[in-house]
Parts: C-alpha cells; structure tokens; sequence
C-alpha cells in the first residue's frame, strides 16, 4: 500500500503539537508520538473520506488512536484528537465571515464563495504573504470568534439533520488549543 502523505506540524508549547494531515498513515502518528509530545491535533478534510478505499483507512486510523497511548516504561503519554472539517480546512475559514449550510461540490466552489468576502489562494506564497491566516481574515473583517460560533453550529445542525456535509470540528479544536495555553 503506497499512499502519499503530507503532513504540517507546528509547535504550539509544553511539549503539543498541531497537525494539518492528509492521508495520515498510523506510522507516521506513531512516530509523533513517540518523539514529539502529549498531544497531536490532526485536521482531517473529509472531501475524500466520504468513499472507499479512504472511508475505511480513516475509520481504522481513527480507532488505533481511539484511546490515549501510554507506555510509562517508554515515558510516552500521548492523545491524539481529529477534527474533521467537511469538505476541507477553507470551511473554517469561510466562518471567519458568516454562517452558510450550502453544499459545495468541490474544493473550488468553497475557495471561490470565500473569495466573495476576502482574498484566498490556496498556494505558499499567498500564505507567506498574509503573514498569518488568522490575523489576515481579522483585518479582512472576518473573526475567530464568529468562526468558532459558526463552526460548533454546523456541528449542531449536523448532528440534528444528519447532515454528512459542511460543517467543521475546528472550533471545537480552537477551544482544546485555548485550555493548553490558561
């Protein structure tokens, strides 16, 4: 089984970290865990979790990771939480700016209704441009406040209607990433 894998971790303190993963093969969350820290935060777009063969990889990675990993000969402790967004991390972000349950049919549709509230490339440059996502949607008149609101009530809607698109666990993340840092 060969499957591409690309994976961003970030530093955020006492020993936690924040991944943005695709297609996160356990090897290579077991190797986080082994020499990174206590916590790993995996970002999950779901755009392609949704039919097989990925629907089952992911339903097997998420019940390895099930349980918190601890091997106290090793000194490991390690949890692993993953925040699913559907269809993909620019959900989130299209938060910042207002609430929308609209089906989109790929990641450029999403990309191009952010667009009407803020300028968005999905590219590194544009990244390193914007010296910070946060903080750029921030001054483009988006909030993480609104976006956290907006994401736990996809999240609401979700769950009442059974809804299997547009919604986004990111706020709970941000919530977890705020008690690591009182």
């Amino acid at each position: 089984m060969n499957i591409e894998t690309t994976t961003k971790c970030t530093f955020v303190g006492h020993k936690i970290y924040f991944c943005e993963a695709r297609n996160v093969l356990s090897s290579l969350l077991t190797f986080r865990i082994a020499f990174m820290g206590t916590h790993i935060f995996c970002i999950i777009d779901m755009d392609n979790k949704n039919k097989e063969p990925e629907r089952t990889r992911y339903k097997r990675l998420r019940a390895k990771f099930a349980k918190p990993i601890n091997k106290p000969k090793k000194g490991i402790y390690c949890k692993v939480e993953f925040f699913e967004t559907h269809l993909c991390t620019e959900m989130f972000f299209r938060y910042y700016f207002g609430y929308t349950s609209r089906s989109y049919g790929n990641q450029e549709s999403l990309i191009k209704d952010l667009n009407k509230y803020v300028e968005y490339e999905k590219t590194i440059d544009f990244f390193s441009k914007s010296k910070g996502l946060h903080s750029y949607f921030e001054r483009n008149g988006g909030s993480l406040k609104k976006a956290i609101a907006n994401a736990e009530k996809s999240m609401k809607e979700k769950e009442k209607n059974d809804r299997d698109y547009t919604y986004s666990e990111l706020g709970q993340l941000m919530k977890a990433l705020g008690g690591f840092t009182k």
